[in-house]
């Protein structure tokens, strides 16, 4: 991939503006990756990284790497287990706890979210990338 590529999944996966997207590596995928992790926000997200995947393809694109870490995010574990209990047909009243308007348990995937930030698995990637002066 070339450098106006890589300028162009950059500024379409928000990278540019936000420096974030969902993290690959992270413990969301593995227990929902068939369909229900809430990281696959198609349209938003065309690609999606790990941190060495992303700092190789900035450094050979000519970007330095300043910092590539995960931030915390309740929403790809609401998002996750809404879609779960969607599919599985689980009662409406049940479902409609997971969602960006229900602060408990927004709260409490915070701090689950939190644990998993400790050890450098939370549920967004960020990065900090620099063109060469």
């Amino acid at each position: 991939m070339g450098r106006a590529a890589f300028q162009q999944v950059i500024r379409r996966d928000w990278w540019e503006s936000h420096g974030r997207n969902p993290y690959r590596g992270t413990t969301r995928l593995s227990l929902f990756k068939s369909r229900h992790w809430g990281g696959y926000h198609f349209p938003r997200h065309f690609n999606l990284f790990n941190r060495r995947a992303l700092a190789s393809l900035a450094q050979k694109c000519g970007y330095e790497v300043d910092a590539i870490r995960t931030i915390v995010s309740p929403v790809n574990w609401t998002y996750s287990l809404r879609n779960a209990l969607e599919d599985y047909g689980a009662p409406r009243w049940l479902i409609e706890q997971f969602s960006l308007k229900t602060p408990v348990t927004l709260g409490a995937f915070t701090l689950l979210d939190t644990v998993y930030q400790v050890f450098g698995r939370g549920a967004l990637l960020q990065a900090v990338l620099r063109r060469p002066r």
